[in-house]
C-alpha cells in the first residue's frame, strides 16, 4: 500500500512485478502473532464497509459544482454539410465548395502532425487488405460492440472454427435450406407498368401491377413520401426498392478469393440458439449478440434467399449506409466501421477513444463549460455521434491507407502453414530456458544438491537441465504465428482487430516444446517480444522509448492459437500470468 500511494499508482494491480513479488517476500517473513491476525481482521472489516469497490457514478468537486457533460459546439454550416454528405449530394454552390476545401485543407495540417508523431512512436503501419467478405465484416461489428478487440476476435475466431467456410456453399444460393418464395405475377399488359410499393420496412419490398393513369400519382406520392432516419437524424426516402438495387449491384459469377466467407453464414443461422450462445458466451452479451447476429442472417435469407452482401462494394455509399443502419443493432459507428474497414469507402467511425483524442487535441470545438469547471472534471464526453458530425464533413477527402526470427525455409518450420506472402510479421521462436515447465511464472533455480555423481529428475531444476541441454547440444522451444498467417490472411474489417506486430503463440508447442539441435539458432535474428493480456496492460507502465522500440523491432502477443481446432486459448503461464495467479499456493507440483 505504501508503494501504490508513494509512487501515485491507482491499484496494486498497477505495482511492477518484481517490486511485487519483493513486497510479497518481505511481508511474509514478518511473523504474525494473535495481535495481528485480530488487527487484519478489523482492517478488513473496516475495509468491507468502506465499499470501495463499489462503482462511483457521481464524482463531488471541492468547490461544490456539479459534473456536467459536454457538447459539441456544431454551426448551422457543419450541421448542413453533414446532412448532404449523408445522402451523398455535390455542391451546388461553387462558393460554398470553396469555403470548405479551404476548412478542410487547414484541418489536414494537425491530422498530418499527428499521424507522423503516432509514425514516430509505432513505426509505418500502413493499411494492408484482408480476406473476408461483407457479411464477415457486418457480424464482426457485432461482436466489437462495448467490448475489448481480444474477446471479440476471440468469439469471431471460435465461430470460424464451429462452422468452417466451404466454398462450394459459400457461392451456391441458400434456395435449398429455406422456403419457396411467394409468387410475383410478373406479367405485364400491354397498357401496364410494374410499379414499387412498400411500407415502414425499407428492406420488405412488394410489387402490384397498375394502369398507366394511376403512375403518375404513385410516383408523385413517392417522391413525396419521406422519413426521419432514428439512427442519423436525416430526412429521407420511406421506400427503397432493395431488389431492384441489389440486382443492378450484383454481379454475376464467382466471387473474388479476397471476398469469400471465412464463416458459413448458413450453418451459423440453422445452429440452435444456446449452441450459439455457447461459442461467444466469453466475449459477453452472449443472448442479445447471438439473437441479433442471428436474425440478420435470417432475414438476408428470407428477404433476399441468400446471405450475401457482395453487391453493396459497388452500390453508393448512401444507400450502403442506410442499408446497414436498417440491420438491427448497427448503429452510425458500426456501418461506418463496415464501410471504411470492409468495403474501402471513405468513411470516419468514432468510437468512445477516438472521440476522447479528438477532444483532448483541440480538434473538436465544445460549447462555454460553466465557470470553475475544467477539462478533466467533465462527467462525460460529448457524444460520439456529435463528435463525427463534426469531423466527418472535415476529414472527409482525406485519402486512405529471447526470440529469434525464423526464415520461411526453416526447418522448424516444416509442420506448420506456409507464411503469407503480404503478413508483415515472420515466424518466431521463443527459448526455452533450462528448468523451464510451462506452469513457469518465475525464474528457474537450482532445486537439488547435485554432487557431480548423478543428476537430479526435477523438472524445474535449472542446474541439472542446462548440463542435460549442452551435453544433448539441444534447445527447447515454442513457436509462434504471425496473426495474418494463423488466420490465414481473413478477419472482418481487415483485420483491424489485431497489431500490425501481434503473434499468436503455437499452443501445442507452448505445452510440449520442441527440442532441436542448437546450430538450428546460428544466424537467426534476435528481437524482443511482449506477452500479457492486452496492449493497454503491456504499455501501462513503459516509458516512450520502451513502447517505440517495441513497434518498430519488437513483437507483441496475448493469446494462443490451436492449429488443430482453429481456436484462440489463453497463453500458458511461462508466457504470461496475471498478477492474481502469482503467489506460492499457485505453484505446480512440477515447479517447486
Amino acid at each position: 500500500m505504501t508503494y501504490q500511494k508513494d509512487h501515485g499508482l491507482p491499484s496494486l494491480a498497477d505495482v511492477p512485478l518484481h517490486i511485487e513479488d519483493a513486497l510479497m517476500r518481505s511481508a511474509s517473513d514478518v511473523p504474525v502473532g494473535r495481535e495481528k491476525t485480530k488487527d487484519i481482521a478489523k482492517l478488513i472489516k473496516e475495509m468491507r464497509r468502506l465499499n470501495i469497490n463499489k462503482r462511483v457514478t457521481t464524482t463531488l468537486i471541492e468547490s461544490g459544482k456539479k459534473l456536467v457533460t459536454a457538447k459539441v459546439k456544431l454551426d448551422s454550416e457543419t450541421v448542413k454539410e453533414w446532412k448532404r454528405l449523408m445522402v451523398n449530394k455535390s455542391h451546388d454552390d461553387k462558393e460554398t465548395n470553396a469555403e470548405w476545401k479551404q476548412k478542410r485543407e487547414n484541418f489536414e495540417g494537425p491530422i498530418d502532425l499527428f499521424i507522423s508523431r503516432m509514425h514516430l512512436l509505432q513505426g509505418d503501419r500502413k493499411f494492408k487488405q484482408w480476406k473476408g467478405s461483407v457479411v464477415d465484416s457486418v457480424v464482426g461489428v457485432f461482436l466489437t460492440q462495448n467490448v475489448s478487440d481480444y474477446l471479440s476476435s476471440n468469439a469471431f475466431m471460435s465461430v470460424a472454427a464451429n462452422f468452417p467456410a466451404n466454398a462450394r456453399e459459400c457461392l451456391d444460393p441458400l434456395a435449398y435450406y429455406i422456403e419457396e418464395p411467394e409468387d410475383v405475377n410478373d406479367s405485364i399488359l400491354d397498357d401496364q407498368e410494374p410499379t414499387h410499393i412498400g411500407n415502414d420496412d425499407a428492406k420488405n419490398s412488394q410489387f402490384i401491377t397498375l394502369s398507366k393513369d394511376s403512375i403518375p400519382e404513385v410516383e408523385k406520392h413517392e417522391k413525396s413520401a419521406k422519413r426521419k432516419n432514428k439512427k442519423t437524424g436525416i430526412m429521407e426516402d420511406a421506400i427503397v426498392d432493395w431488389k431492384t438495387i441489389r440486382n443492378t449491384y450484383r454481379k454475376e459469377g464467382s466471387r473474388h478469393k479476397m471476398h469469400m466467407d471465412s464463416v458459413n453464414w448458413n450453418d451459423v443461422r440453422l445452429s440452435g440458439q444456446k449452441f450459439f450462445e455457447n461459442i461467444i458466451r466469453t466475449r459477453g452479451q452472449f443472448r442479445i449478440l447471438s439473437g441479433r447476429i442471428k436474425k440478420f442472417l435470417n432475414d438476408e435469407v428470407k428477404q433476399n434467399g441468400t446471405i450475401d452482401l457482395e453487391w453493396l462494394r459497388d452500390a453508393p455509399s448512401d444507400l450502403v449506409k442506410r442499408y446497414l443502419l436498417d440491420i438491427e443493432g448497427i448503429g452510425l459507428k458500426s456501418a461506418e466501421c463496415v464501410r471504411l474497414l470492409g468495403i474501402k469507402h471513405s468513411a470516419f467511425p468514432v468510437d468512445t477513444n477516438v472521440g476522447r483524442i479528438a477532444v483532448r487535441l483541440g480538434w473538436v470545438p465544445l460549447e462555454p463549460l460553466p465557470d470553475g469547471i475544467q477539462m478533466h472534471q467533465l462527467s462525460q464526453y460529448p457524444s460520439m455521434d456529435s463528435i463525427q458530425q463534426y469531423l466527418w464533413p472535415r476529414l472527409c477527402k482525406l485519402p486512405q491507407e529471447t526470440l529469434y526470427v525464423l526464415p520461411d525455409n526453416h526447418k522448424l518450420l516444416d509442420d506448420f502453414e506456409r507464411r503469407e506472402l503480404d503478413d508483415p510479421s515472420p515466424y518466431l521462436l521463443a527459448i526455452w530456458q533450462p528448468g523451464e515447465t510451462s506452469n513457469s511464472f518465475t525464474q528457474p533455480k537450482k532445486k537439488c544438491d547435485f554432487d557431480g555423481s548423478e543428476l537430479c529428475k526435477k523438472k524445474t531444476c535449472s542446474y541439472c537441465w542446462t548440463i542435460r541441454e549442452q551435453s544433448s547440444n539441444t534447445f527447447r522451444g515454442t513457436i509462434l504465428i504471425p496473426c495474418r498467417t494463423a488466420m490465414r490472411g481473413g478477419f472482418p474489417l481487415n483485420g483491424t482487430y489485431f497489431q500490425t506486430n501481434e503473434v499468436f503463440a503455437d499452443h501445442e508447442t507452448s505445452l510440449e516444446p520442441v527440442v532441436f539441435p542448437r546450430e538450428w539458432c546460428d544466424g537467426l535474428e534476435k528481437r524482443a517480444m511482449y506477452c500479457g493480456s492486452s496492449v493497454s496492460s503491456i504499455f501501462r507502465l513503459l516509458d516512450t522509448r520502451r513502447i517505440q522500440f517495441c513497434f518498430w523491432t519488437g513483437f507483441l502477443c496475448m493469446r494462443a492459437f490451436d492449429r488443430k481446432k482453429r481456436m484462440p486459448q489463453e497463453l500458458v503461464r511461462r508466457l504470461h500470468t496475471p498478477p492474481v495467479g502469482r503467489g506460492a499456493k499457485y505453484m505446480h507440483d512440477d515447479d517447486i
